[in-house]
């Protein structure tokens, strides 16, 4: 947001960024605007808010055959595009996205990541990230799916963009797959954990009921489980935590 140079980009990349192709969607105002004197480099200015419409932009105006939809505060690792393209090469040309495998700054996985290579279930979908992911666009171009803009920072609701758009994905029968291979470095630093209670249970009715229309009180109680057995949520607090979830489920459905 508001850039007014390139610069962001020089740590990002093992190799300076003019090397690849970029896209970068800038949003901002008329009076900061961002322009690329790198033929490979395009820059959109856009005057609208909200990450899923940043996305959602840059789904349209992609090039190439590979989506890689990143933050400005990633690091790739060295080998991160041949990696991208063994996985899309190596039995996966079909898949509509695939999952990698991200690092902290330190080198250290970010997460649990599954042992093998296997193709995303719904749980799996759950725990991804977006820098993490790399899209087909030929698949996703063609599935005339896109990122919910009601979702995502500066959206009504601020998370679960990537979730929704991937779970849309599969609902409509295209192949998900997880590669294990790292391609990113990012802090593992949480937006979840900067979030007020109350919000982030509103957040999650909304973010459930969207996700799985019909299965979602199943869901938020499994999620209600793993919190609990995980020191992350009291007994005292579940129902506090369900009373909020329902408000954030019914202001959901308000937007339809």
């Amino acid at each position: 947001m508001n850039r007014s140079t390139l610069d962001f980009l020089k740590p990002m990349f093992p190799v300076h960024f003019s090397d690849y192709s970029i896209l970068v969607i800038n949003q901002t105002t008329q009076g900061n605007l961002l322009q690329s004197g790198y033929p490979g480099v395009r820059v959109i200015n856009s005057f609208e808010k909200g990450l899923s419409k940043s996305r959602n932009l840059a789904l349209q105006n992609a090039e190439n055959k590979l989506i890689l939809l990143t933050d400005d505060d990633v690091e790739f690792t060295p080998d991160f595009d041949e990696n991208i393209v063994k996985a899309f090469n190596n039995g996966c040309e079909d898949f509509a996205a695939i999952q990698f495998c991200a690092e902290d700054k330190e080198r250290k996985r970010l997460k649990s990541y599954p042992s093998k290579n296997k193709a995303l279930s719904y749980l799996n979908i759950l725990s991804a990230m977006s820098i993490e992911l790399v899209y087909n666009k030929e698949k996703i171009l063609g599935s005339k799916l896109r990122f919910d803009e009601n979702f995502g920072l500066g959206a009504a609701f601020p998370l679960g963009e990537e979730h929704i758009f991937l779970g849309d994905l599969k609902r409509a029968g295209y192949k998900l797959g997880f590669y294990k291979e790292y391609i990113v470095r990012h802090s593992n630093d949480k937006n979840s954990d900067k979030i007020p209670f109350k919000q982030w249970y509103e957040t999650l009715g909304s973010y459930y009921k969207r996700m799985f229309p019909g299965s979602y009180l199943l869901w938020i109680f499994i999620y209600f489980g793993f919190n609990i057995k995980q020191g992350k949520l009291s007994f005292f607090k579940v129902p506090f935590a369900f009373s909020y979830f329902i408000k954030g489920k019914n202001s959901y459905l308000q937007t339809k």
